[in-house]
């Protein structure tokens, strides 16, 4: 349900003007890579050194980077940079 969630507001930023297209599909093959990748695994627990980790975190690190390159108007759009890093961080967890 998280995943769902955190999908549908990082998509709803490009409707509604927040984001550029580009940051829309690298948010969305992010979530369905990672995401669903660790979906599947459930409830499996991995090492900090597996790949699987590791691709998770290079994930969040590519989303932080696209978000802040991809927001229309970053000065404006702080708040909800911070909103959306504190969703993504919380689905992952």
């Amino acid at each position: 349900l998280m995943l769902a969630v955190a999908t549908c507001v990082e998509l709803g930023l490009y409707v509604y003007g927040f984001a550029q297209a580009w940051l829309a599909c690298i948010a969305l093959v992010a979530n369905l890579w990672g995401g669903l990748d660790a979906l599947l695994r459930y409830p499996v627990a991995h090492r900090i050194d597996s790949f699987f980790c590791i691709k998770q975190v290079a994930l969040l690190l590519v989303k932080i980077v696209s978000y802040t390159l991809g927001m229309v108007i970053f000065s404006r759009a702080l708040i909800v940079f911070l909103a959306v890093l504190l969703l993504d961080i919380r689905v992952l967890s």
